[in-house]
């Protein structure tokens, strides 16, 4: 059995934040030991975490189950298609051609999401930075959370 793809984001040399308060960092996914788009791939870290927890929170609550989460740089993405009892089909995109795909556990993709968002937000707090980016993606970590809590069948 294979485990849920891992997001993973880095705190590293390219965790930057530009004059316009666009947050950049390493973001991708791990997929049975392999990396998507690829290890330490660069791209709107805020931007795109708050998308993938948007989407895995409409479907965890079951306003839709169906969700694309584009990646803002470059022509990378990952569809996520609700497959019954908690399980997650992803297909990992790169022009618009299926490059790997994958399942996971709606609840452990959310709990995933959630935990890198707030390690990255604590990051940002130790870094002094604040705005837009920030907000949306702690809100977005909100929502994921409030699922999480609300008992199955009364969302």
């Amino acid at each position: 059995m294979t485990t849920s793809p891992q997001l993973k984001v880095t705190d590293d040399r390219f965790l930057t934040r530009s004059q316009s308060g666009a947050i950049w960092g390493s973001v991708y996914f791990e997929v049975d030991g392999t990396a998507f788009p690829d290890c330490g791939w660069t791209d709107l870290v805020a931007g795109f975490l708050a998308a993938w927890l948007e989407a895995l929170t409409r479907i965890a609550r079951g306003s839709s189950s169906k969700e694309r989460v584009q990646f803002m740089d470059g022509p990378f993405a990952v569809d996520i298609s609700a497959a019954g009892n908690d399980l997650l089909e992803l297909a990992f995109l790169h022009n618009e051609v299926v490059t790997r795909a994958a399942e996971g556990n709606a609840i452990d993709l959310l709990e995933n999401a959630i935990a890198v968002s707030q390690q990255l937000v604590a990051n940002f707090q130790e870094r002094g930075w604040s705005g837009r980016d920030v907000n949306n993606l702690k809100a977005a970590a909100g929502r994921g959370k409030k699922v999480l809590r609300t008992p199955r069948g009364s969302a």
